[in-house]
């Protein structure tokens, strides 16, 4: 056990456990919130040593580094001896530097405050420009929220048990007063969890706080949800709250290893790390015996499944009306010798056997499920309803199994079961069907690169977010009536609520913080900017705080989010001769230009023709305004290249030789297509 007796001084960095250890995978520092310290916050029962579940984490992952953060957050001193939020940061930082936290991986697991401190200190190790701090805003690659107020949202409730039960409530009830910090300190978290990649999960309670916490001693005149799943709702691609059957204070302190949250953060924890969980003499040992029986266990009996340690499957779920779909995905999985030997679906059951019995068992073994959804297969006539898709959502809401969807056919998203689930192939969930077959080809090559990566056994080859709108319009008012007509074709392909078009948002944009509020839309929120340039574009107002946000995406390297289209040959500042852009002064119509802005869309998010849409000549005025436009790279070739360059850097620094020769076939794939799109590897 790694800490034996509770320190008398709770105070500042201290270690639990592997903080020493020279070959540890990864650094994971525990922040408690208000009312807690570094250790009471996470025990089941304060006086007892064993219910300190990190030391559970110390025998079960001994390979991590254990940390837990004290500071003043006590409940009866909180207003004597707080400290304002960003001063909080600046310290918490300067406390990892001083114990060389950032010289590899690292993660926090943090409870209710302890969350809005974790991203402080990121936001500020990230924006100070003091290079020490920098390491670990770049070595951060997971935060675990428990029951933490993201946004404010539900802060009077947070309050109004701060008043009660901290009786000290002067400085916590500022939080409600200031909750808008809030929102943008988490506005600016999500940009970093997706520029840096990481690994997030959030869980919420249920219960309200018992009348009675004998830990304050404090009785309450009533029951509080202190953060519900609203205020606790990270709204971060790709994740979303857990509720649990616990209240604020419980929600923390798992009582036994077989816990949910504590599974949970194993599960987060494996994630993090990149590597396959050792085997856990620990737990094994903590496990109740399983009852005997006669008779051979029933895989059909129940749907709770096996344990998700047992799970190793990759499960293909279809309707045989899309047979030729499902060929199609076969050849691309079992072409990876990691993946050929981990698929199944139903055509591996052989004559004679049962299988309703044989699809039962091998759903409960499955750790990824891929489902090729179309009409036939989300049909309410389906079986692949009761038998496939009901137990992989009960198991996905466990954490025991994730769900890789994409549609082969066209049909409407939010009738389905799985439209909570966010699609391989991004957002929307673009019909393959509905594109050409070399980006079907990419796309299904890619859902081999996320199965990898689900199995811990890959690499992402790159780094993809989903955000809130697929395009967004910039343009000035003079041009509405076409930019209209152009949303409207994109809103009929892609969902209204994909398309930033102000009239669409008529009630959400009617704020007095407008200007900064849409600058976020444009620059955080949105894959694609598409901006129709004009003369009345230079000379707007509201286009020049829209240009802004373009002209940072483009020192950001981010200019593949940007596509200028051009009515007329006015001279923009920080656009170029030499940049490339679609001419549509020529009276194309607007239906034509939503298809050309759905093509660049579809192009780079990995969708589309390998090809770039063909450039329209721009009349003799334009190409007659500066040097010959040099070449330009093929969207697909450069997507490739950053691809072997990711591999190449992986590969010159791992050390185990079979993960080598791994990363070098990826590496050859990576070339063989460059060379096919005429680049040289």
């Amino acid at each position: 056990m790694a800490v034996t007796q509770l320190p008398g001084d709770r105070r500042g960095l201290l270690r639990i456990a592997a903080c020493d250890d020279p070959d540890r995978i990864l650094d994971l520092v525990l922040v408690h919130g208000f009312g807690g310290d570094a250790f009471t916050t996470w025990m089941a029962d304060p006086d007892r040593i064993e219910t300190f579940w990190p030391n559970w984490l110390a025998e079960d992952r001994p390979r991590v580094g254990l940390w837990t953060l004290g500071y003043a957050a006590d409940a009866t001193k909180w207003k004597a001896e707080s400290m304002a939020l960003a001063d909080r940061g600046t310290q918490v930082l300067d406390l990892l530097e001083n114990e060389g936290l950032g010289d590899r991986p690292l993660v926090f697991v943090t409870h209710s405050l302890g969350g809005i401190v974790a991203k402080q200190l990121l936001r500020h190790a990230d924006t100070f420009g003091v290079p020490r701090w920098r390491r670990i805003a770049d070595q951060t690659c997971g935060i675990a929220f428990i029951a933490t107020p993201h946004t404010g949202a539900n802060l009077a409730n947070f309050a109004q048990l701060a008043s009660v039960v901290f009786r000290t409530n002067e400085q916590v009830a500022e939080l409600t007063a200031h909750d808008s910090r809030l929102r943008e300190l988490h506005h600016w978290f999500r940009g970093f969890y997706t520029d840096h990649g990481l690994v997030c999960r959030t869980w919420c309670e249920r219960r309200e706080v018992r009348p009675e916490i004998p830990l304050l001693g404090i009785r309450l005149p009533k029951g509080i949800v202190v953060v519900d799943e609203t205020s606790a709702e990270p709204n971060l691609p790709g994740e979303v709250a857990v509720p649990l059957d616990e209240d604020h204070i419980s929600i923390c302190k798992p009582p036994s290893r077989t816990a949910q949250i504590y599974k949970s953060l194993l599960r987060w924890l494996d994630a993090c790390a990149r590597e396959p969980a050792p085997p856990s003499r620990a737990r094994v040992a903590a496990a109740p015996p399983a009852p005997t029986t006669d008779r051979p266990e029933d895989p059909s009996a129940g749907t709770a499944g096996p344990p998700a340690a047992e799970r190793t499957l990759v499960y293909i779920s279809y309707s045989h009306k899309d047979r030729e779909w499902h060929g199609r995905l076969r050849r691309v999985l079992d072409a990876d010798p990691i993946l050929r030997d981990l698929v199944w679906d139903d055509t591996r059951i052989r004559a004679g056997e049962d299988w309703e019995r044989e699809i039962r068992g091998h759903v409960a073994r499955a750790r990824v499920m891929i489902i090729l959804g179309s009409p036939d297969y989300f049909s309410p006539d389906s079986g692949a309803r009761e038998l496939e898709t009901e137990p992989a959502l009960a198991a996905h809401a466990k954490g025991e199994l994730d769900i890789l969807w994409f549609r082969v056919r066209r049909h409407p998203i939010e009738t389905t079961p799985v439209g909570h689930i966010m699609a391989a192939t991004g957002p929307g969930a673009v019909p393959l069907d509905a594109v050409p077959p070399e980006v079907q080809d990419a796309a299904l090559n890619n859902i081999r690169y996320q199965v990898l990566d689900l199995l811990g056994r890959g690499v992402k080859p790159m780094k993809t977010a989903a955000k809130r709108f697929h395009i967004a319009l910039s343009f000035p008012g003079e041009q509405r009536p076409f930019v209209k007509q152009v949303a409207e074709h994109l809103a009929e392909r892609i969902g209204r609520e994909r398309v930033l078009y102000d009239a669409y948002y008529e009630a959400e944009l009617a704020r007095p913080d407008l200007d900064t509020y849409l600058q976020r839309l444009y620059h955080d929120e949105s894959e694609l900017i598409a901006v129709f340039l004009c003369a009345d574009y230079e000379r707007k107002d509201w286009c020049g705080l829209e240009w802004r946000v373009v002209r940072d995406l483009i020192k950001r390297r981010r200019s593949s989010d940007i596509m200028p289209l051009r009515f007329d040959a006015t001279e923009i500042p920080g656009l170029f001769s030499i940049d490339g852009y679609a001419w549509i002064g020529d009276g194309r119509s607007a239906e034509s230009v939503a298809d050309l802005i759905l093509q660049r869309w579809e192009i780079e998010a990995g969708r589309t023709s390998e090809q770039p849409a063909p450039a329209t000549p721009a009349p003799a005025a334009v190409k007659a305004a500066g040097p010959a436009a040099a070449p330009r790279v093929s969207p697909a070739l450069a997507i490739w290249q950053e691809k072997l360059d990711y591999f190449l850097e992986q590969e010159a620094a791992e050390a185990d030789h079979a993960r080598k020769f791994q990363l070098r076939k990826q590496i050859e794939e990576c070339r063989t297509k460059i060379r096919e799109l005429g680049g040289t590897a």
